[in-house]
């Protein structure tokens, strides 16, 4: 008798599990879908059932986006390109057809972009209140505030309400559109510097950057492209063009400026390059990135009243941010100068983290580990995670690290990102010190603690041999 090798086909049963997660993705973008309601409606995702109502469905979505999402990002095995190229389009599709959930941000996007576009004035000295009887008036968002925002984001804002007119949906569409496009941009850029297809689909498919930058259109997406094209024209030489690109991702949101000292450091003392050279280049490349920041801020720059808006959202932003916390906590315990207390607790474990990989910024890796490292710390430390958007900014940079301790972290932050809005529709927005101390603790410890136990475990590694 003749016997025939059974050979894996793509017929084979072991072959169709390479499609699992990606089933997985397409079912709980699916799900989502249908939770949110009808297709680019105007409200927020609360607004359609109750709070506790949402809880079941929505969560049943986010589980089955960050399994899936986790298959991706730490699985080997892919289904045909073709098909990975297909699933990603409809998911990146379906969160594009969803309504703005969750966030009603973009609205107040369109009112700033308004102010400068179809009323001629200056969105960071002039508030939207100020123009009773435009259709984009209301109570709702941050109506008799100045925009908050860099001018490279004032100039797209106005350039995107001006094309829209007075169409809310089509104000609503191009500013998902223009989120989108950046995302997809990114993809791009994470899967040229990288070189890897995995690193590439870590980060388009990943359901928490989905849902804020896709569905919800915050523009975090924005800034986080800079700084990919920064690291990208790092990575090939144009080192002048990587410093311009940082201070365009600081004119997008004012907290990448922490980001120029770091690159300075990269370039300025680098391990591996002629020093006498490099630090030419340094200071060319600041030079650079502070005619980039003049040019873009000159023309909106009328005084210092421009910064009394930044001054406000510091306060208010960072009410829930780990100081804040901690000095609540110590206030609580009738600790005398809490407040200084816990600025120094937090200054100190902040440069207990970056220090040791600063001193070594001077190489490409390690480079890379920093910038990760900083935009993890600067959301964590100073804005607090009631404001889980922010972590759209280190989910960005993480697919870049190849070691799988970084990957864990990136997947243990998705999962608490998406758990943060599941544990928000049951609680709702709590505000005692305990209830948001559990909250963040649970939330932001995971990631932490996989990074530290894998700095650990290098350390240990490295004292044995």
């Amino acid at each position: 008798m003749r016997r025939t090798a059974i050979r894996m086909t793509d017929e084979h049963p072991a072959t169709y599990l390479r499609h699992a997660p990606y089933l997985l993705l397409l079912a709980g973008a699916t799900l989502f879908n249908v939770t949110a309601g009808t297709p680019l409606a105007l409200g927020d995702i609360r607004d359609v059932l109750p709070d506790r109502a949402l809880t079941l469905p929505l969560g049943s979505a986010f589980a089955a986006l960050w399994l899936g999402y986790l298959c991706v990002a730490l699985g080997t095995r892919r289904p045909s390109p073709r098909a990975v190229a297909l699933y990603s389009s409809i998911v990146v599709l379906l969160f594009l057809l969803t309504p703005v959930t969750l966030s009603t941000d973009v609205l107040d996007y369109i009112r700033r972009g308004r102010i400068l576009s179809l009323h001629g004035a200056n969105p960071h000295v002039v508030p939207f209140s100020q123009f009773p009887d435009d259709p984009f008036q209301s109570d709702v968002g941050w109506t008799f505030l100045p925009t908050p925002y860099g001018p490279l984001f004032t100039l797209l804002s106005g350039g995107l309400t001006w094309l829209a007119g007075d169409g809310r949906l089509w104000n609503i569409l191009l500013f998902k559109l223009a989120c989108t496009a950046a995302h997809l941009l990114n993809f791009l850029l994470v899967r040229r510097i990288t070189g890897s297809e995995r690193a590439g689909l870590s980060y388009l498919l990943n359901p928490f950057v989905l849902l804020e930058v896709v569905a919800n259109a915050h523009n975090d997406v924005l800034p986080l492209s800079a700084v990919l094209l920064s690291l990208r024209a790092l990575q090939t030489g144009a080192a002048l063009r990587s410093g311009a690109l940082l201070a365009a991702a600081a004119c997008f949101k004012i907290p990448f400026v922490c980001l120029l000292p770091v690159w300075f450091r990269y370039l300025a003392w680098p391990d591996d390059r002629d020093r006498h050279s490099s630090r030419r280049t340094a200071l060319l490349g600041t030079v650079a990135a502070a005619l980039v920041i003049a040019a873009l801020w000159i023309p909106f720059y009328s005084g210092p009243a421009v910064l009394g808006v930044y001054r406000f959202h510091a306060a208010t932003q960072t009410k829930w941010s780990t100081p804040a916390l901690l000095r609540q906590g110590l206030a609580a315990a009738d600790l005398p100068d809490a407040a200084a207390a816990a600025g120094a607790i937090c200054a100190a474990a902040a440069a207990m983290i970056a220090a040791p990989v600063l001193w070594r910024a001077g190489q490409w890796p390690l480079y890379l580990r920093v910038v990760a490292t900083v935009t993890l710390l600067l959301p964590l430390v100073g804005m607090g995670w009631l404001l889980p958007w922010y972590f759209v900014w280190p989910l960005g940079v993480m697919p870049l690290l190849s070691d799988r301790a970084w990957t864990a972290a990136a997947v243990a932050l998705t999962g608490a990102g998406l758990g943060h809005y599941v544990q928000q529709t049951w609680l709702g927005f709590v505000s005692s010190f305990g209830e948001n101390l559990v909250l963040g603790t649970t939330s932001i410890a995971p990631p932490l603690l996989i990074l530290l136990g894998a700095a650990i475990l290098a350390t240990i590694r490295r004292a044995r041999s």
